[in-house]
């Protein structure tokens, strides 16, 4: 790891965010110059179909920026992250409810009994892990009743997703006077299928593995190239651990728990139905009380 990169630079806390902020700007001003550059439906549809497997990058960058901010000033937070809502449909402080004090709370949570149930659980009443596509469909439906349902714990934080949700509200609707159909292939479609596209890679993090160890309870994957495009969320268990770790120092955490880390849940490609379901009958056959959950979790908190 190259300590230089973890200094300061200007209003970035971390010189190494200069990466994913280019990757954001250059896939903001792609997503806006089409929108605004042609009249011509066909083409905005032609350019995002180009456009949108790079826009999902900004997923992990969301993520990881949720996690650990990327700029000094909370005014240049909040502006990035309204840039990164439109590719990636987070948007701020909702994402921080659902994720951050909800998902890293309640992941070992997969009782349907549980207070606050994992909003990405994967277990079903039967016993049996949940079919993908019904994961899907829950984990987006639900995404926004769960920021609700989590403003209980912090309702500061909902007073200001409500604002934030007003704003982007004002935007939508002044984008659709201006051009509805350019406005639902450049942006509400990015939103909505980006949001699938989460679901669809947070299918393979945890289902099958343990609810009592919290170093057993993720799958990573130490892919190189999954990683570059990822910005390291392939080290899943290191970032379960401790989520205030930045994505860059990701990778010198893991190595520092590794041996913590059982050798069934380190994952390559993505994980079947199948696989999870044999691996959840190997864990109850080693964890005969997974039921009892391990305790929660600190979570991180957004300026």
């Amino acid at each position: 790891m190259n300590t230089r990169l973890m200094a300061p630079w200007g209003p970035l806390i971390h010189r190494v965010d200069l990466a994913p902020v280019a990757v954001v700007m250059g896939i903001a001003a792609a997503q806006w110059g089409l929108f605004f550059g042609t009249d011509s439906a066909f083409a905005k549809l032609a350019g995002m179909l180009v456009l949108w497997p790079v826009t999902t990058i900004s997923i992990a960058i969301a993520h990881s920026h949720f996690h650990v901010r990327t700029f000094r000033s909370a005014l240049l937070n909040r502006l990035y992250e309204f840039v990164l809502f439109y590719q990636s449909g987070m948007p701020s402080y909702g994402w921080q409810l659902n994720h951050n004090f909800g998902h890293h709370q309640h992941f070992l949570q997969q009782d349907a009994a549980a207070p606050f149930r994992d909003e990405y659980y994967w277990l079903e009443p039967d016993g049996t892990v949940t079919p993908r596509w019904r994961y899907l469909l829950r984990t987006v439906g639900l995404a926004y009743g769960y920021m609700f349902r989590n403003g209980r714990l912090r309702p500061d934080y909902l007073r200001k997703l409500a604002v934030v949700m007003a704003i982007h509200a004002l935007v939508l609707a002044a984008l659709l006077a201006y051009d509805p159909s350019g406005t639902l292939i450049c942006f509400v479609a990015v939103i909505v299928a980006n949001m699938f596209v989460n679901a669809w890679f947070s299918y393979s993090h945890h289902a099958g593995l343990s609810l009592r160890d919290r170093y057993g309870a993720s799958y990573s994957n130490l892919s190189r190239i999954e990683n570059l495009l990822t910005f390291n969320t392939g080290y899943h268990t290191a970032h379960h651990v401790k989520a205030s770790v930045h994505w860059y120092e990701l990778p010198s955490f893991h190595a520092s728990i590794a041996q913590r880390v059982p050798a069934h849940c380190y994952l390559s490609g993505e994980l079947t139905r199948p696989a999870a379901m044999a691996q959840l009958a190997r864990t109850r056959a080693a964890e005969p009380a997974a039921d009892t959950p391990a305790a929660p979790h600190g979570a991180t908190r957004l300026p």
